[in-house]
């Protein structure tokens, strides 16, 4: 399966009968194909096009016996660039191709989230931007026009404080928020177990404290500045 030759994959050149003509497991590594001598089908007496074809492609293999370079394991996330380090960035951006940058997604992906937390199906409730003292987008409209300013409420989390922790609170809590929400919504469709407003307000302020207490320890604060947690017991 691996790069062999300067034409690719060895099972790719010689084909699906390639294991069988040959000899060599498909699973073989490069020391499974090589004799004292070289190429262990370089001396054979065969006809076949498939070991003619290798006779011609493989590369001399003296130097390869006569090494004595250790092997090395080398990453190749996208068939050219290769590197002996592994990154996971690149792999992931080799598994899930980037398509267009929308303009939410600093408000998905940002420092401190809780990372199960990425769900955008619901839009955020209006009670806690109304005890930080902000005003969205949505909550200014009626409920039937909330889905229509969707985008509208995201462009506005950007930053929708000039106070760092404020913003950080507002994020986590639409984060919370659209979490629950949609747990909810599936006890109710799938379980038909429901519970009041107040049992899953209390999970969202749990789950902010549990978040906000980490962060707050890492936080450098100057002078008089609140940390991050005190700024949430100053709201609620």
């Amino acid at each position: 399966m691996d790069d062999w030759t300067s034409l690719g994959p060895l099972i790719e050149l010689i084909g699906e009968r390639g294991p069988a003509v040959t000899g060599l497991s498909i699973n073989a590594v490069v020391v499974d194909a090589l004799t004292s001598d070289g190429w262990c089908f370089e001396r054979s007496r065969s006809r076949n096009p498939i070991i003619t074809l290798l006779r011609e492609s493989m590369p001399d293999a003296q130097p390869i016996l006569s090494s004595e370079v250790d092997d090395t394991y080398v990453w190749a996330t996208n068939g050219q660039n290769s590197s002996e380090t592994f990154s996971t960035s690149e792999t992931w951006k080799t598994l899930f191709p980037c398509t267009l940058e929308v303009f939410w997604h600093e408000v998905i992906w940002f420092s401190g989230r809780i990372p199960k937390h990425i769900d955008n199906i619901c839009s955020l409730t209006t009670t806690s931007v109304d005890r930080c003292g902000l005003s969205s987008p949505i909550a200014a409209v009626g409920t039937s026009k909330a889905s229509i300013l969707f985008e509208d409420g995201l462009r506005w989390l950007k930053n929708p404080s000039r106070e760092k922790n404020v913003k950080l609170i507002v994020r986590l809590l639409h984060q919370a928020c659209l979490y629950l929400i949609w747990k909810e919504r599936n006890s109710r469709i799938h379980t038909d177990v429901a519970r009041p407003p107040e049992a899953i307000i209390a999970e969202i302020k749990q789950i902010i404290r549990l978040r906000l207490d980490p962060l707050a320890r890492a936080q450098t604060l100057v002078h008089r500045e609140d940390s991050v947690l005190a700024t949430w017991f100053s709201i609620f």
